[in-house]
């Protein structure tokens, strides 16, 4: 699915500039594996970008973002905030000339969530950093990918009232296995 790949930084637009950085993406590997059973992976760090001339400088890659894991042999209650999401890329800079390209975004990482009875009424969230903007005729960078949450649980113990990125399906207490959603296994798989 290409929600997860990184996007392309945009070229720059003159004599003397550069592109933006590419945003990270969670890889073929990871992709392949919603269930995160083989790939429990942090997310990986956006492209930095090229300076445009003599002293102007692109700005950095995002970071990844990390991977969590919780699991419980009863009961997980989630009622704050829990994020995995990519850094945002660096903006270019300029000191005199035609100006700096922005780093390229983070990819998303992994959030897996293991109990019987799991009860989530807070945003979860996985999601690419935003690409680095430009200055001057330098290029943007790219947004990176979105990374994944997996969740096992029983699906009648199972209440989520909140939002998560990547979204849920069928109210995310159902087995599903889904490109670019919330992944949901039944408990203790």
């Amino acid at each position: 699915n290409s929600s997860y790949n990184g996007l392309n930084g945009t070229g720059g637009s003159g004599g003397n500039s550069s592109a933006g950085g590419g945003g990270g993406s969670i890889g073929t590997d990871a992709a392949n594996d919603l269930a995160a059973n083989n790939t429990f992976y942090a997310g990986s760090a956006g492209g930095g970008a090229g300076a445009a001339w003599c002293y102007d400088a692109g700005g950095g890659g995002g970071g990844g973002g990390g991977a969590l894991r919780i699991a419980s042999p009863t009961k997980i209650t989630m009622n704050g905030i829990l994020r995995a999401n990519g850094g945002n890329g660096g903006n270019g800079v300029t000191a005199s000339y035609t100006g700096g390209s922005g780093g390229g975004g983070g990819s998303g990482g992994l959030i897996y969530l293991s109990a019987p009875a799991v009860s989530i009424s807070g945003p979860i969230t996985a999601t690419g950093g935003f690409g680095g903007t430009r200055v001057g005729t330098g290029g943007a960078g790219g947004n990176g990918g979105l990374g994944r949450i997996r969740i096992s649980t029983i699906t009648n113990m199972c209440s989520i009232t909140s939002s998560l990125n990547p979204p849920a399906i069928n109210g995310g207490c159902s087995p599903i296995n889904s490109s670019g959603a919330t992944y949901v296994g039944t408990f203790p798989n």
